[in-house]
């Protein structure tokens, strides 16, 4: 079956672009459907390359796959009397759903993309990998694990392990449980509401910014060139974030735990529960610092200012920016 669709379009320009000389003026687009019992399936594991993969979770009892394959070809004719050396495979293997394609290994002359939509179970595990493709998974509540190049990923929900990985785009989690690991390039990322008590969440891109809203956990957060912002976050072990060229704002509004956060050439602005105990340690250059908790100075000058936190304690907040003010604030 033949259709054109606004999908199909947006696949068509990809492969277009991938494609050597560009000249395909033919296309055929097949549509695939499937539906399995999910009772025995644990993990399902897709595996495309220029092509979406979207999974929706919720309360059912199949699995049910729709897959879009498109083929560029020189002319209409070429295009479809290549789909069908271009094969797609749903495969059961013991309690893994195994969904891939096969193609042939020499690919002149054609563009070959496959797009899948699937509706599960909340409680299977996801295992999702596409190159040029976005990934978007919702509903979910077991294990996630997501690569890309070149497009989003978005998740809602994940539980257990959670591993994201793509280049050039945007990672969103949303409402998850667990370790999170997070790492894009020249993308941002947004993390909100994770409740990862006792869990590390680690989060890398570079030029570009992190933004976390609501979440506890064991937080490592880098970037270079953008900013990293913190909304009511709850410590539960030491936490860091690092920047180069952009600003580290923060709230912290639970936990004791130590705090190191630096920048360069920006600043830093960090809010503490007004309960919080530790011992302060920042420093800046080409900045000035300020604070309204009443710090005993044990150290200070024009650019740096030590001292106990509260009731003082082993937990350090420890500040370092070139070029940036400090601001240390309290709830």
């Amino acid at each position: 079956m033949r259709k054109i669709g606004k999908l199909h379009t947006v696949l068509a320009a990809s492969l277009c672009f991938f494609a050597m000389g560009c000249e395909f003026n033919g296309k055929y687009v097949e549509e695939l459907d499937w539906t399995l019992d999910a009772a025995a399936i644990e993990t399902i594991d897709v595996e495309t390359t220029h092509g979406s993969i979207e999974v929706a979770a919720g309360d059912v009892d199949q699995i049910t796959i729709h897959a879009v394959k498109t083929i560029l070809a020189r002319t209409d004719a070429k295009a479809e009397e290549f789909s069908k050396r271009v094969t797609l495979h749903v495969t059961p293997e013991n309690d893994v759903l195994r969904i891939y394609k096969k193609q042939p290994a020499v690919m002149n002359n054609y563009g070959v993309g496959v797009s899948y939509t699937i509706e599960c179970p909340p409680g299977v595990a996801l295992k999702l990998a596409s190159t040029h493709g976005k990934i978007e998974m919702k509903g979910v509540q077991d294990q996630a694990d997501a690569e890309t190049t070149h497009g989003a990923i978005t998740l809602i929900g994940g539980k257990g392990q959670i591993d994201l990985r793509t280049s050039h785009a945007p990672i969103i989690v949303q409402n998850c449980e667990g370790r999170i690991e997070a790492k894009t390039s020249h993308g941002e990322i947004r993390l909100k509401d994770a409740a990862a008590e006792g869990e590390d969440v680690f989060l890398r891109t570079t030029h570009a910014a992190v933004h976390i809203e609501d979440c506890q956990g064991n937080f490592d957060v880098q970037t270079s060139h953008g900013a990293i912002v913190g909304r009511r976050l709850s410590l539960s072990a030491p936490a860091r974030f690092a920047s180069t060229h952009g600003r580290i704002e923060l709230e912290i509004d639970r936990g004791s735990a130590p705090v190191f956060a630096g920048t360069t050439h920006s600043s830093i602005a960090l809010t503490l529960p007004k309960e919080y105990s530790g011992r302060l340690d920042a420093s800046t250059s080409h900045g000035r610092i300020e604070t309204d908790f009443p710090i005993p100075v044990l150290r200070s000058s024009k650019d740096s200012l030590a001292g106990p936190i509260g009731e003082g304690g082993e937990a350090i907040v420890r500040l370092r920016s070139s070029h940036g003010n400090i601001s240390i604030q309290r709830q």
